[in-house]
């Protein structure tokens, strides 16, 4: 997972709808948070299997949404991008989609966008957050275009 922000970022307490997070994932976003503050605009976070990757950025997302930050889950899956539609959805995070023909609410704050099809309408929505689930995946022509 590779989270690249631009702006300043404070802090928020950390509440959940559906469960509390882990300390490790409590741990991770204050962490990132710090190297924001510090000026590290793009961090790599690395949790093993079923750690709770996408609990801890939909937190992160659902954190930039309060603050009203303009942001983005970028992934290269359909399950992925369904995981986190339902993830958003139980956390009461409005969200957009941008995928093909499943694209809805593109203006929201949030939004799950397919690299496919960003790369494929040449459209890389502006975001001052921006979660790549997957980062291990970014090395080919779709992610090269969206990070440059």
């Amino acid at each position: 997972m590779c989270f690249t922000f631009h702006g300043e970022y404070t802090h928020l307490e950390i509440k959940s709808n559906q469960m509390s997070l882990r300390d490790y994932q409590i741990t991770s976003i204050s962490e990132i948070q710090t190297l924001y503050r510090q000026g590290v605009k793009k961090v790599l976070l690395h949790l093993p299997t079923g750690a709770g990757k996408t609990r801890t950025f939909c937190e992160m997302l659902k954190m930039a949404h309060l603050k009203n930050t303009p942001s983005l889950l970028v992934v290269h899956m359909d399950q992925l991008i369904r995981q986190a539609e339902q993830r958003l959805t139980e956390e009461g995070v409005p969200h957009g989609v941008i995928q093909g023909n499943r694209t809805r609410d593109e203006f929201e704050n949030v939004r799950v966008c397919s690299i496919q099809t960003l790369y494929r309408r040449k459209q890389a929505p502006d975001a001052r957050f921006i979660v790549i689930d997957e980062a291990h995946a970014t090395k080919n022509p779709q992610y090269e275009w969206f990070l440059s």
